[in-house]
């Protein structure tokens, strides 16, 4: 409810209260050291319109956690929105999301608010690998309906 308050209502104290419950869970760090933190982009259109991309937030918590830095690596590309897509549709627009902009190394997390069916988080994760990561790991606040494969690989 925080997140949908948060992304649909731009209620400003529902992220600031996500945020806070982040710190949080994140204080004592990570398990394993991390190079990056990266969060998946939003358009700009959609960043113009909320003021604030919950995401890159989130992901400035998570960064101070872990002792590393935030990397603005993805853009998000001129494409429609994954919100009100069915999982299908997800998956086929997943390839064409995300575009590097800047090259990564090593361990990074990406940072995302929902994780609904697994489409944006890998096709994010699959270009952070083109862009020169080792590993990805995603941290997410909430899960939303069915999870389902998604097939892994990169094209």
């Amino acid at each position: 409810a925080l997140v949908r308050r948060a992304k649909f209502n731009l209620d400003l104290r529902a992220a600031d209260l996500l945020v806070e419950q982040l710190q949080v869970a994140v204080r004592g760090g990570f398990p394993a050291p991390l190079d990056a933190v990266v969060f998946v982009p939003t358009t700009p259109w959609r960043l113009m319109w909320r003021g604030f991309h919950l995401p890159e937030r989130l992901a400035e918590v998570a960064a101070a956690a872990a002792g590393a830095p935030v990397v603005p690596a993805l853009r998000r590309t001129w494409g429609f929105a994954q919100a009100g897509r069915n999982h299908a549709e997800r998956v086929a627009a997943g390839a064409e999301l995300f575009r590097v902009r800047l090259p990564v190394s090593g361990s990074v997390l990406l940072v995302d608010d929902v994780l609904t069916s697994g489409a944006s988080a890998h096709a994010a994760a699959a270009e952070l690998l083109v862009a020169g990561a080792t590993s990805v790991s995603c941290l997410v606040l909430a899960a939303s309906g069915p999870l389902r494969r998604v097939p892994v690989g990169i094209s």
